[in-house]
């Protein structure tokens, strides 16, 4: 349902839709890549201190202690942190202030241009100057989505869902004069091609290979920056430091940025905030909600140079000053301030991924290997929308994208060890013993 009211910009969007919550039946929640353990105890004790009088005043817009607390725990000074409402925020804000908007978007530019007020074209019927400047009119007449919608019936766009590859704004650089499309992979997290439509940021999608994997050489090309997961989502394929690092020394002798989406990184990769004091154009993005077993509290932060983190605060300070709540602040400091606790479930996360991935193999399914907290994997000789429905019917809910080369691959959440022994011997009786 549409209302006259509505924008252009509003019209043409095709809004994320998250991950499926359900409320009428008991399952076994495989889906949406929440931690199965619970936070650490010191996060409810904070909270529960966090909760009193307090409350009547706004929080610290700053987030100084929760920045103190991830500077202390990376070794980086509180500058360098961005703390945000969930990485989906963080990122959303990185496309903002780093990409650059198209032609359309910027008046021909490649940045924000104000019409003047007695233009000729100025639609503004106000007898007034235009304070807002025309910027954002874009000609809508040739802006088709041309996007795949998801399968709602496969609950596609969600949590970690894949890109659809086809963003409205999705152009190709060899006829982009201005070299200013934004590159990340054709399989990856959807809600890069939501931000690039949101802000009218062209981008280009770069293939992953025949076994689904982020070739970095790809994406040596004239670019207006390049971002993706590392692990890949919803692959969970992650590229190594060396490769990462040498493709951020091309992007820098470029001018541009490379933003790495570090949402599974504690599961079986190496972080890259060691490396930021050498590489300014680095920009790392990490969520609570997967590690730290927080994605009901929506906490997570950006890790750059200060300069680059200045940036995300004029622009977060141009919406909303006080993007976490006082009991955010407190819990997610406290989260960070356990990374004992936290470590120790990373560690039975990854070996219950390992001994799943080993038991489907054994059977014959095919399995992506994984550095992240899920699998993605295929039935023998089941399609995957078989597959999706059989296990749902069983009471186990996994995520599964209707899309080319990756429709019969279903994406499996970490549980716990009883929950996966579950997952078995439902897999075991849908498609063989296992």
């Amino acid at each position: 349902m549409e209302s006259l009211y509505w924008s252009d910009r509003l019209r043409r969007l095709s809004p994320y839709v998250p991950g499926e919550q359900p409320r009428d039946r008991q399952f076994i929640k495989l889906n949406t890549n929440e931690n199965p353990y619970p936070p650490s105890p010191l996060v409810l004790e904070a909270i529960q201190r966090a909760v009193g009088e307090s409350l009547r005043l706004y929080p610290d817009p700053s987030c100084t202690a929760l920045r103190e607390a991830i500077a202390a725990r990376y070794g980086v000074k509180p500058e360098q942190v961005f703390p945000g409402n969930g990485s989906d925020e963080v990122l959303a804000f990185a496309f903002a202030a780093f990409f650059p908007a198209s032609a359309a978007e910027t008046g021909g530019s490649g940045n924000a241009a104000l019409i003047p007020a007695d233009a000729a074209n100025n639609t503004n019927t106000d007898d007034t100057a235009n304070t807002a400047g025309s910027m954002n009119t874009v000609d809508t007449a040739n802006n088709t989505n041309t996007a795949d919608n998801a399968d709602a019936a496969n609950n596609t766009n969600t949590d970690d869902t894949v890109n659809t590859a086809g963003s409205m704004n999705t152009v190709d650089t060899a006829n982009n004069a201005d070299n200013t499309a934004v590159l990340f992979p054709d399989i990856t997290y959807s809600f890069y091609s939501v931000y690039a439509d949101l802000w009218g940021v062209p981008v280009r999608t770069i293939p992953l290979d025949d076994e689904l994997a982020i070739r970095p050489e790809d994406y040596r090309i004239p670019n207006g920056g390049i971002i993706f997961p590392n692990p890949n989502a919803p692959t969970g394929r992650i590229l190594n430091t060396a490769a990462l690092l040498s493709l951020a020394e091309w992007q820098e002798r470029q001018g541009r940025l490379l933003i790495v989406d570090e949402a599974y990184i504690a599961f079986g990769g190496e972080t890259l905030i060691p490396y930021l004091s050498s590489h300014p154009n680095l920009v790392l993005i990490h969520t609570l909600s997967k590690y730290a077993s927080l994605a009901g509290l929506r906490v997570g932060f950006a890790i750059a140079r200060e300069e680059l983190i200045e940036g995300l605060c004029r622009l977060r300070d141009s919406f909303n000053s006080y993007t976490l709540d006082r009991l955010a602040q407190a819990a997610a400091a406290a989260a960070i301030s356990d990374a004992p606790y936290y470590d120790e479930l990373s560690r039975r996360i990854t070996a219950t991924r390992r001994r799943v991935a080993s038991a489907l193999e054994r059977r014959g399914f095919t399995v992506i290997p994984s550095s992240a907290n899920f699998l993605f994997v295929r039935f023998p000789g089941m399609p995957g929308a078989e597959a999706f429905a059989r296990l749902r019917e069983k009471g186990i809910l996994v995520r599964r994208f209707d899309r080319d080369r990756i429709a019969d691959f279903l994406r499996v959440s970490m549980g716990t060890d009883a929950e996966m022994d579950c997952f078995l011997a439902a897999c075991g009786e849908i498609g063989g013993n296992i």
